[in-house]
């Protein structure tokens, strides 16, 4: 089920033929690492392109998960292995990138490679402890956004944990504004935490929970379960709606924000879960009306400093 080249000094024409064993094989790899360590630092990339050109009649028969981590990959390379992903429907679910080391405009060329078909990119992409700032290129909050913005994009996880370029607000609400309009992600690891302010906070409750109108809430995103490393260090506001996010049912989740965006802090919401339709719509009128006063004074959900403020405004 599970396969380890590490440390090799294993030549292309090895890789082929270890490729041609796979696609012989009746179910694909669970995973497959490959680690090449030349002692040059040369790139990997003709064993690696090499490689996945033996499934390309079989990209079925391409392992669940790809793990390149601690490899030197070119920016050529890099382009090569997102159009390879991109012109094949494959069985290929997680890439790790984690420790690669990405040449000047290397998550570029990785992600262009991909934007022809981007349905078909793993679902899974980790880019941890792998340092992504290219000084030649925008910042990389930029690049993974505009993919993530592309149409059939179904990325559901990116993990961007430890990274040598500096976060602030700015390039954080970058990812939130993605957030709003793309809602097939599920996890941004991401080290948010500590950097983001108040402000930007907010910023995220607002996109989870839009309280300017019922229809904004159930057009809000109900599809990002985690945003950052460690929830007990983000506002309870923001736990709140990730928690709430997991549930299965997006039509729950859209009702129950609705109630929430309306009656928050201090209400019970758990008597609504299972209310039949038929009470819900007597119900709703009334919750519109509180709902498009308390927007008429610009109360927020603020998850800062004023949430006490906040609160004490919303239980009068």
């Amino acid at each position: 089920e599970e396969i380890e080249l590490l440390g090799n000094e294993m030549t292309s024409s090895g890789f082929r033929c270890i490729a041609a064993a796979l696609i012989c094989r009746t179910r694909p790899l669970k995973r497959l690492s490959i680690g090449i360590y030349h002692e040059n630092d040369r790139a990997i990339d003709s064993e690696v392109i090499e490689f996945l050109e033996k499934f390309s009649s079989k990209p079925e028969h391409l392992p669940d998960r790809l793990i390149l981590g601690g490899n030197h990959i070119s920016h050529n390379g890099l382009r090569q292995l997102g159009n390879f992903l991109s012109n094949r429907v494959s069985s290929l679910e997680m890439l790790e990138l984690n420790f690669v080391y990405f040449s000047s405009g290397g998550l570029r060329a990785f992600f262009e490679g991909l934007q022809d078909n981007p349905q078909n990119a793993p679902k899974h992409l980790n880019f941890a402890d792998t340092d992504l700032y290219d000084y030649d290129y925008l910042n990389p909050t930029m690049v993974i956004s505009e993919f993530l913005l592309r149409p059939n994009c179904s990325v559901e996880r990116i993990f961007l944990e430890n990274q040598d370029f500096q976060l602030d607000d700015e390039k954080l609400e970058i990812f939130v504004n993605v957030l709003g309009t793309n809602h097939t992600l599920k996890e941004l690891a991401i080290d948010a935490d500590d950097t983001f302010t108040s402000n930007g906070w907010n910023k995220l409750s607002s996109v989870l929970c839009n309280a300017t109108s019922i229809g904004a809430t159930y057009a809000s995103n109900h599809t990002i379960t985690r945003f950052g490393r460690n929830p007990n260090q983000q506002p309870e506001t923001v736990r709140h709606f990730l928690e709430m996010n997991t549930h299965p049912n997006k039509q729950m989740v859209g009702r129950m924000k609705v109630i929430h965006a309306c009656f928050a802090h201090n209400f019970d919401m758990g008597q609504f879960v299972d209310m039949p339709p038929c009470c819900l719509a007597e119900f709703l009128p009334r919750m519109y009306r509180a709902f498009e006063e308390r927007a008429e004074h610009g109360i927020p959900l603020d998850v800062g400093e004023n949430s006490d403020q906040g609160r004490r405004e919303n239980n009068s």
